[in-house]
């Protein structure tokens, strides 16, 4: 017997290794220990204290190792860890081992594995690193604490199971699935790609919603990858008052494009707008997309079509839409020269409208190219735009723009600056009538609309040992030719006018260009922005617009109507890690009484996360009534734990009725940790559309991470 002393490595003891291990083995191998005891006679080498055993990219350690050279057994107790190559460490109370580790026994095993899981079982018997068999296994993603009594949320409990770490593949029998403890489903038999892998194909766990207008609805994803960067999700469901639902979702990735394509069918019952019921197949599709080009270029397309109005609606898929579009575009993006060449296409789901009158773009083109500083001190811009618009009742509407502007700023060593712009535009537009449109004729009309504009801005600055004000006075003078909107020109893309502190100081205030501000005016305001201590940040606008001439391009509810304006602005603070609030609105000389008003605000008061908005409007530009509207709403977050929250909203009509009305609201419950995503939900909308019922509606969904 020979018992050498103190630490040991593999410099010490290489004769040691040699008569001990296969010459393979020895080549690949290390140990050390606090102390060896060698029994030539019985062919045994026992190591102790603090044991590490190296066999290529496996390591053992364990308080005593007994080698048994002549068998090529290793028998290992006290505190056993065994590591893998890919970093999993398995953690026994006993364990027998061939001398490459890749085979052995296992006695009260623990595995961590590397990609994240936790699985123990009560006995395991390993083969050649590839295959493991377990008995009395328990398995989670969840990382709890190994002591901790508490159940994990979710774990998997089966009376015997097998690894194959080749096919990277998990086999359980008898599986019982438990959540935070208690049994909620029983399978014979199961096999589920391990925690390797993170995308393996197969069944998703159900999502499941009690709905008013389709009954109990059960939908059951199954997840298919194509490859490492594209997957298919293929949803099928059944809701008792409809029957089968399908769907499914198609997306890839790639380092200069990104693809995505969704669709759903059913063979449902609709309510057509003669009260008629009937069944009928009903669906959507959806396609997004964008390709990154060579110098700048790219394309791209972004299109939603559905069967018929209220299906979206109807089925949970996009609730309060009222048009659905689709766009395709060519765009070109340069330091000085910016290109776009578009299709846009629109589908109607509001009953308020006549589907004919729905419009098709094909194509409109945009130039933009600017010279940069080099002229007179200033740059040049010019812009061209096209644009080809066909409507179902026979109008066609083909227009041709035209813009160069020079522009300029003049800064004085007294602290202000002069802006000076020059602007030439030219527009031509060829009109076809429809249908509807007798006896107006087709027409050609033309269109020269010069303008220029000098402004005035004088920021000041004051700076205070806790931050800084900034204040700027802000006046501008422009002027163009009136009556530029009083040829018949069909307006399809400035409709929506509405004075307010973003619009304040635009030279047109129309979003489109069939429609041209002219006349004398003048933009007149205030803004200023204050930062101070603590993440303090405000800002504020404050202004008005007066015109000089007595025409006006305006309707009377934009506020623009009038010689003297509405009065408009906004006040808006920010504290960092507290919240903030905003105000805008807009006052009118002429009407007593709000305009229009929005508040809201943000608080967070520890784990509580609160918003509140209000909004008033009177003469609503962009609705088809002249009647005020009022709504108020709220939306609070209650962080309880790390893992658990609740949230609810809640928006209402105060103009509907005497005590108002409820438009929509709705209550969640939800956790999520490493392994577990659980929410509840419950959603109403109680408002009233054709083929689409107030709807009540609560969910469950639960998605197993790791699993």
């Amino acid at each position: 017997m020979m018992t050498p002393g103190g630490r040991v490595g593999l410099a010490g003891y290489m004769v040691l290794l040699t008569l001990c291990l296969p010459s393979t083995a020895a080549a690949e191998s290390e140990i050390e220990a606090d102390r060896f005891t060698v029994w030539e006679e019985t062919s045994v080498v026992e190591a102790s204290g603090n044991v590490r055993l190296r066999a290529g990219a496996r390591t053992l350690t364990a308080d005593r190792i007994e080698y048994r050279y002549a068998e090529g057994r290793i028998f290992a107790e006290g505190h056993v860890n065994l590591t893998d190559a890919d970093g999993t460490v398995h953690t026994v109370e006993r364990v027998e081992l061939t001398d490459d580790l890749r085979s052995g026994a296992f006695t009260a095993l623990r595995s961590q594995f590397a990609a994240g899981g936790v699985l123990s079982a009560r006995s395991a018997r390993r083969t050649r690193g590839v295959r493991t068999d377990f008995r009395e296994v328990m398995y989670t993603r969840c990382e709890s604490c190994p002591d901790s009594r508490e159940p994990p949320p979710w774990r998997v409990r089966a009376t015997a199971a097998t690894h194959e770490t080749r096919q990277r593949t998990i086999t359980y029998r008898d599986v019982l699935l438990e959540a935070f403890g208690v049994p909620v489903m029983y399978l014979p038999w199961a096999r589920f790609k391990d925690s390797s892998v993170r995308r393996a194909k197969g069944f998703l766990l159900p999502a499941v919603r009690s709905d008013r207008a389709l009954g109990m609805v059960v939908e059951t994803p199954y997840f298919l990858p194509l490859g490492p960067s594209q997957d298919l999700v293929l949803r099928t469901g059944y809701a008792t008052r409809e029957g089968l639902l399908l769907g499914g979702a198609w997306r890839r990735a790639g380092i200069s494009s990104d693809y995505r394509v969704e669709a759903s069918a059913t063979r449902g019952s609709r309510t057509r707008a003669d009260g008629t019921r009937a069944r009928e197949l009903r669906g959507h599709l959806s396609a997004k997309g964008a390709i990154g080009l060579a110098k700048g270029w790219s394309v791209g397309w972004d299109a939603t079509r559905a069967s018929d109005a209220s299906y979206l609606a109807r089925y949970g898929l996009g609730r309060g839409i009222n048009v659905l579009s689709q766009y395709g575009y060519l765009r070109k993006r340069g330091d000085r020269l910016n290109a776009d060449l578009e299709v846009y296409g629109f589908q109607n789901l509001s009953i308020l409208s006549e589907d004919d009158r729905v419009p098709f773009i094909f194509p409109r083109a945009r130039l933009r190219w600017n010279s940069g500083p080099a002229v007179f001190g200033g740059r040049i811009v010019s812009v061209g735009d096209a644009l080809a618009l066909a409507q179902d009742d026979g109008r066609r509407n083909r227009r041709l723009s035209i813009e160069g502007r020079w522009e300029r700023s003049f800064p004085r060593d007294a602290g202000y600056v002069f802006d000076a712009v020059m602007r030439v535009r030219a527009d031509a537009f060829d009109v076809r009538a429809g249908e509807s449109d007798e006896p107006i004729s087709d027409r050609r009309i033309t269109r020269f609309a010069p303008s220029a504009e000098l402004g005035w801005r004088f920021p000041l600055v004051r700076r205070f040992a806790d931050g800084q004000v900034v204040v700027e006075p802000v006046l501008q003078a422009l002027a163009a030719p009136e009556g530029l909107n009083r040829d018949p020109v069909p307006n399809t893309d400035s409709v929506d006018v509405e004075l307010s502190h973003a619009s304040l100081f635009e030279p047109n205030r129309f979003p489109g260009l069939d429609r041209v501000e002219g006349g004398v005016r003048l933009n007149m305001g205030v803004r200023g922005t204050y930062q101070g201590m603590g993440g303090l940040v405000a800002r504020g606008t404050i202004g008005r617009v007066l015109r000089l001439t007595e025409e006006s391009d305006f309707d009377a509810h934009t506020g623009l109507a009038d010689q003297s304006s509405d009065l408009v602005g906004e006040v808006a603070v920010r504290i960092e890690g507290v919240g903030a609030g905003y105000w805008s609105f807009r006052r009118s000389p002429a009407v007593s009484g709000v305009r229009h008003d929005q508040l809201g605000a943000e608080i967070r008061l520890g784990p509580v996360e609160t918003a509140f908005t209000y909004v008033r409007l009177h003469d609503d530009p962009t609705s088809l009534s002249t009647a005020s509207s009022e709504q108020v709403g709220n939306h609070v977050a209650w962080q309880i734990t790390p893992e658990w929250k609740l949230t609810g909203y809640h928006l209402r009509d105060l103009g509907r009725a005497a005590y108002s009305s409820t438009l929509k609201a709705g209550l969640g419950l939800s956790f999520r940790n490493e392994c577990l995503d659980l929410s509840l939900n419950f959603q109403r909308e109680p408002t009233r559309a054709s083929d689409i019922p107030p709807s009540s509606s609560v969910g469950l969904k639960i998605t197993l991470l790791g699993f």
